[in-house]
């Protein structure tokens, strides 16, 4: 797949995850994959997800997390899903 797809369908789903958050700060992220040198087959997405409301990103009980990892597990077809927050107020 496309890489310029990858980032669009992020950046559309992290639009709508910070909508149901509430949250109206930027928000920005990086996506990296980690994959296997034998094979070449993608073993884990990483997301890390720089904002400056890392807990309204989480939501209560973590069920905003929880209800967008699987999405974008079901975009990446079953493959393991990591996201990781930094919480930042340094915007260049």
């Amino acid at each position: 797949m496309n890489p310029g797809n990858y980032y669009f369908f992020m950046k559309q789903i992290i639009a709508r995850w910070k909508a149901e958050a509430g949250v109206f700060e930027p928000v920005h992220f990086k996506h990296t994959d980690e994959m296997d040198e034998e094979t070449c087959e993608i073993l884990k997405h990483t997301i890390k997800i720089f904002t400056s409301k890392p807990g309204l990103l989480i939501g209560m009980y973590g069920k905003l997390v929880d209800k967008y990892m699987k999405i974008f597990k079901e975009y990446y077809h079953g493959t393991d899903v990591e996201i990781e927050f930094i919480e930042t107020n340094d915007w260049v």
